[in-house]
């Protein structure tokens, strides 16, 4: 067994038995036998439990009395048992008893958990170890055959004591156990019908799972067809709904194994505990009060023994903001998309230069792209972009980039084959065929079916890309503000666009501090902003934003929109009223309740089925997720 394994053993089970002495570090124990004169044998010790839990108080409440008991191997009788005291000392004295030459006896502590207030209250869930002991005038154990020397009870005696209990060993059988564990290893050698690979280290592993789990390791492992199992594995969780949480309401949790004694289980939403739940009958089904403090993070269920297991990645809380899981892996996340499978496509501007794919669980990985910028096709990570900003996902999940450094609009494929959709790389305005054309610092693209819109920022008008053609389609009248015909229009550093089912494209007007609507009929209207920087709620005609750079439909209709240098998400109504979804135009960085939520220079966004709305904060390194 790998020394690591050893020593994590070691510190999840050992529960150290000592003639007057402190607990060590290593679980070893030695019993002094003392015949007195009335011919009783008494037995004098100390039970330490060693600390576990060291980050879960609620959990990691045992009792301070722990059952000692000396047990009959052969017929289960207790010979006599004793509680500890609040230091953990014990006197185990043998009225009328002589223990006989040979015969196996079973030597265990048991301590259960501290349930409201009652320790070792029948019923509670309770951790058990024990060794076997036998008599040749002195005690004898699986540690040691020198009598009343190295008996030690660790989950290596334990494993070997409930092998040889479901394997029902006769008395020649447990007698050739003795001396059989290397009390400083954990190393068992081969006796009495027990082998390492097929007993000893099977049962040690499920030991460690009981006791991890504050279980009896003697009634939850079972022997069947030749093959231990656990009677009661780790909880499973199946689904959760609703799919994100209300404060005050309960969450269904479905699944098997959830544990029904109080103080058992945690449900942290992020670094928040719920402090209610309950769980039914058959254990399959756990519901949650959630907690009014709940923030949108990791949902997780912390059990006995400090594990963790993840039930959901990121749970979105109503009401709150929360960083996504894995987001601290991309180097100044800019442009972002979601795919039809509700991955994450985000862009990194300037260092980055890759186009990385966040899954729901939080893993991110590189689609396209590397470190270095530059400019060339190809498959993976043998593609280069320089400082690639806005992102848009096309028919059959093919993602469009604005490769800003480049001045080209580039497709990459689910498989992250990267080609260049239009573009000659030079600074200018020229349409025409797609590689000959010409951009200038483009930031905003729409992706609608196989055709692309492109915000080229700096000659302020959007461009349309469609079978290999590059055109104008709005403001080809200069830089500045107009409303009208497409011809007309004026825009000034275009940016972010979204489309809805009429086919109306919605444009951000960066420099304006508008937002901007082009009807499917090509007139151009203003839908929100008077113009002037700065940051006003209110109707549309007086509100006020501050380089607003990306907008998108949410599914009740309104239009979310990044508020760059207000730091902030702006919600527009169809009725036509502004209004600060989180951030209040203050830069920092902080999650939380969504008026207290702070970021710091908001640029991409994506807005998922369920309205749980997805910004790239740039200079937090991060991307945020907003609950409405």
């Amino acid at each position: 067994m790998p020394v690591a394994t050893r020593k994590l053993l070691a510190g999840l089970a050992a529960v150290v038995l000592l003639a007057g002495c402190p607990a060590p570090l290593v679980p070893k124990t030695t019993l002094a036998d003392s015949p007195t004169a009335q011919g009783a044998y008494t037995v004098r010790g100390t039970v330490s439990f060693q600390p576990r839990y060291q980050t879960q108080a609620t959990l990691g409440e045992v009792a301070n009395a722990a059952t000692v008991s000396l047990i009959d191997a052969v017929t289960g009788n207790t010979v006599s048992s004793s509680v500890t005291d609040a230091s953990g000392s014990f006197v185990l004295t043998f009225t009328n008893f002589t223990p006989i030459d040979g015969k196996p006896y079973v030597l265990e502590a048991v301590k259960g958990l501290s349930v409201g207030g009652q320790p070792n209250r029948v019923g509670a869930g309770v951790v058990r170890i024990r060794t076997l002991l036998f008599w040749n005038g002195g005690w004898q154990s699986l540690t040691n055959s020198t009598p009343n020397s190295g008996i030690s009870v660790s989950v290596y005696t334990t494993a070997l004591a409930a092998a040889a209990n479901l394997k029902q060993l006769d008395q020649a059988g447990l007698v050739a156990l003795i001396n059989k564990i290397n009390p400083t290893t954990g190393g068992f050698t081969e006796a009495g019908g027990l082998t390492n690979a097929t007993d000893f280290l099977p049962v040690v592993n499920l030991v460690s799972s009981a006791i991890l789990l504050d279980q009896d390791p003697m009634a939850a492992i079972s022997l069947a067809s030749g093959d231990y199992s656990f009677a009661n594995p780790r909880p499973m969780v199946t689904s959760v709904t609703p799919s994100s949480a209300i404060p005050g309401t309960n969450l269904t949790i479905k699944g098997a194994g959830f544990d029904p004694i109080d103080g058992r289980n945690t449900f942290m939403f992020g670094d928040v505990p719920a402090a209610t739940w309950s769980v039914s009958a058959d254990r399959t089904t756990a519901t949650v009060a959630v907690p009014n403090n709940a923030v949108s993070g990791p949902f997780s269920l912390m059990v006995p023994g400090g594990d963790v297991i993840t039930i959901a990645t990121f749970l979105g809380v109503r009401g709150t903001t929360g960083k996504y899981p894995g987001s601290g892996e991309i180097s100044i996340p800019y442009g972002m998309a979601m795919d039809s499978r509700g991955n994450l496509l985000v862009s990194e501007a300037q260092i980055g230069n890759r186009i990385c794919k966040v899954t729901p669980d939080g893993t991110v990985t590189t689609l396209a792209g590397q470190k270095t910028a530059g400019y060339l096709d190809g498959a993976g990570g043998s593609a280069q972009f320089f400082s690639a900003m806005a992102l848009s996902v096309g028919a059959n999940d093919n993602l469009y980039v604005a490769d800003t450094g480049n001045q080209r609009i580039r497709k990459v494929t689910p498989t992250g084959v990267v080609t260049t959709l239009a573009g000659d790389g030079t600074w200018g305005a020229a349409d025409g065929p797609a590689a000959s054309a010409s951009f200038s610092m483009p930031q905003g693209i729409l992706a609608v079916g196989d055709v692309v819109y492109v915000g080229d920022t700096f000659n302020h008008k959007i461009r349309k890309i469609e079978n290999g053609v590059v055109s104008t389609f709005a403001g080809d009248a200069g830089q500045g503000f107009e409303d009208g015909p497409l011809a007309t229009a004026k825009f000034s550093g275009v940016a972010g666009m979204c489309r809805d089912s009429a086919g109306n494209i919605y444009v951000c007007d960066a420099l304006n501090h508008r937002i901007r609507k082009i009807s499917s009929g090509g007139t151009v209207s203003t839908i929100a902003g008077d113009g002037t920087p700065g940051f006003v709620d209110g109707a549309t005609s007086s509100a006020r934003f501050f380089t607003p750079m990306s907008v998108a439909l949410d599914p009740g209709g309104n239009l979310i929109v990044t508020d760059g240098n207000n730091c902030s998400i702006r919600k527009i109504t169809p009725a036509g009223v502004v209004s600060t979804l989180a951030g209040n135009g203050t830069q920092g960085s902080a999650d939380g309740p969504n008026a207290d939520a702070r970021f710091s220079a908001v640029a991409g966004l994506a807005v998922a089925t369920d309205g749980k709305i997805f910004v790239t904060d740039l200079l937090n390194f991060a991307i945020r997720v907003v609950v409405p």
